[in-house]
């Protein structure tokens, strides 16, 4: 087929997009070339943190804020770092304030090696303290309550002075004065029932009385603790030669005799049971690695529908899509197609082809690279995130079929469209089909349901 306006029309179309992704790295913070990797905080107040303030690390830049997203009473903020910081695990993650002027920035604190390092991707809770607003006005309120302390001790010592109150009174009074000094003299004299309790001998010869009273019994049962004495001698041989088998028992095994001795000196015996503890430990971190690695594969389950306008196709797609890691995906599923002029049109099971692709992404997870089987035929494509998951360009394309059924398109299958994000898990898309030889308007909508989706959907529907 020649160069048709059919063909120059999805030619301009596909240069729109790509203008268009130009454009939006411009216009946008986005900077594809610099080797970043994108982590999240979770923080319960930000205090005025905005998207591009710095990320520090012990005093220095290593980073900026991407993004910030409120979820579930708390704020997610999405900081990019440089590719070659490697953050520990246990490092502490903070907000300060960059002067007296305003401004905010994420301050880390250096953690420890040996608890590992942070992966693109991870999720890190933050630790939010009070910023230099809030400081101020405490210190304002703590100013006001010392103020009120200050007045009140002030009036206080007034009253006392002017002798109102019933500590003034007492001060001001010689009555309390004379009463005290008239107490004293009653108890030197030993008047009253103190006075007397000081000033009775009747006491002191009670207390003579009590101490012989206890040298009495003491004298008296002296013969009883002769008799314990002489008993703990009889025993006294005895303990001794156990002190003295004690001592043989010890130094056999010292020397390698018997059961125990052999446990204790056999060297052999101690190396393999050093060896067995050892294999054990390895077993138990090889089982903490394998569980620590499963929890973050990420695994997504989808279905879409979309339809061209020129051919009457629509095409239906289910697949399942496993992130080993964030820049690595792999992809399995099905897909029909439906519409005038296809094998659905004249049977009720018409055939499914295979969707079987491998995808790798890269510039900071921007820009995902995939290649495979794309419905039945070899092909790729390129998807490019323009805001974060929300907005995502994808270019795809993939050899035609001409044997089993004649899809008569040349050269090939290529499509262009833009995924838009409206609420959970479902988007919709807009764009072209076979845009190098019959261009037609290509729009549909789809669902894509992340893990965590699914466990949370299944306990509703348990619950209900």
């Amino acid at each position: 087929m020649g160069f048709s306006a059919e063909k120059k029309v999805g030619l301009f179309f596909f240069l729109g997009i790509a203008l268009l992704a130009v454009f939006t790295i411009l216009l946008t913070d986005i900077n594809i070339f610099k080797k970043q990797y994108t982590i999240s905080i979770l923080f319960e107040r930000v205090g005025g943190l905005e998207r591009g303030d710095k990320v520090t690390l012990g005093g220095m830049i290593v980073g900026d804020v991407k993004d910030l997203v409120q979820e579930r009473g708390k704020i997610r903020v999405l900081v990019n770092i440089d590719r070659d910081i490697e953050i520990p695990r246990d490092s502490v993650f903070k907000l300060g304030d960059i002067g007296l002027l305003g401004g905010k920035r994420v301050d880390i604190t250096w953690g420890h090696e040996s608890s590992g390092f942070i992966r693109p991707g991870d999720e890190i809770i933050g630790e939010s303290s009070p910023g230099l607003s809030e400081a101020i006005a405490s210190l304002g309120e703590a100013g006001d309550s010392m103020d009120e302390i200050l007045a009140s001790i002030k009036d206080t010592t007034a009253k006392i002075a002017r002798g109102e109150g019933t500590v003034g009174k007492l001060i001001a009074e010689d009555k309390v004065y004379n009463d005290i000094r008239r107490i004293a003299d009653q108890l030197a004299q030993g008047r009253g029932t103190i006075g007397r309790l000081i000033n009775d001998s009747v006491i002191y010869d009670d207390i003579k009385k009590f101490f012989a009273d206890l040298k009495k019994i003491i004298k008296e049962n002296r013969g009883k603790v002769q008799e314990i004495v002489a008993e703990l001698k009889e025993t006294t041989p005895s303990i001794k030669k156990t002190m003295k088998n004690l001592k043989e028992i010890t130094e056999k095994i010292n020397k390698g005799k018997g059961t125990i001795g052999k446990l204790v000196n056999e060297e052999e015996m101690y190396d393999e049971a050093r060896s067995t503890l050892s294999s054990v430990n390895t077993a138990s971190q090889k089982l903490t690695d394998l569980a620590t690695k499963a929890e973050r594969v990420r695994i997504y389950i989808g279905a879409e529908y979309a339809y061209n306008t020129r051919n009457k196709h629509g095409l239906t797609k289910a697949y399942i899509q496993i992130e080993p890691t964030p820049s690595k995906l792999y992809q399995i599923g099905v897909s029909v197609l439906t519409g005038e002029g296809t094998e659905a049109e004249h049977t009720d099971d018409p055939h499914t082809e295979i969707d079987a692709q491998i995808g790798l992404r890269f510039f900071d997870n921007h820009l995902t690279v995939r290649a495979g089987l794309l419905e039945g035929r070899v092909g790729g494509g390129l998807d490019f995130r323009i805001w974060g998951k929300d907005i995502v360009a994808t270019v795809e394309g993939r050899d035609v079929w001409t044997k089993e059924k004649d899809e008569n398109i040349d050269p090939f299958l290529l499509r262009a469209f833009v995924d838009v994000h409206v609420w959970w898990g479902f988007y919709l898309r807009l764009g072209g089909d076979n845009l190098l030889d019959e261009p037609g308007f290509y729009g549909g909508a789809g669902l894509r349901l992340r893990d965590d989706d699914i466990k949370a959907l299944f306990g509703f529907i348990t619950l209900n």
